[in-house]
């Protein structure tokens, strides 16, 4: 991993709209005006990217060059290895783990504790 940061922290002086925390300006890993909701602990590459929509659960970690798509929801303690990649409305249920370069197409669900890849 290049560069984690606790993205959780990050957001907690975002402003919220309906529950949804609003992405500001000049972030490399989510766009302008992308809504997210995160748990406690979000760790993620600085590589990672965010789509709008994304929720994390508490304590969920992102590798290198991970990218999530919109509408994504990751239940609490989810692990993506390194340059995973999730489609639109992708779920993942608490405690998965995906390794290296998984890739998941659009609406995939994936229950709790599933592991798929390495």
């Amino acid at each position: 991993m290049t560069s984690l940061i606790n993205i959780s922290e990050i957001a907690a002086t975002w402003p919220v709209k309906d529950g949804w925390k609003i992405a500001p300006a000049g972030l490399a890993w989510i766009a302008e005006g992308s809504r997210i909701q995160l748990g406690v602990n979000c760790l993620l590459d600085t590589g990672s990217r965010l789509g709008d929509w994304c929720r994390l659960g508490d304590s969920c970690r992102l590798g290198d060059e991970c990218v999530l798509g919109n509408w994504c929801r990751l239940g609490d303690g989810c692990r993506l290895g390194d340059w995973c990649r999730l489609g639109d409305e992708c779920v993942l249920g608490n405690w998965c783990r995906l390794g290296d370069s998984c890739r998941l197409g659009d609406e995939c669900v994936l229950g709790n504790s599933c592991r798929l890849g390495d």
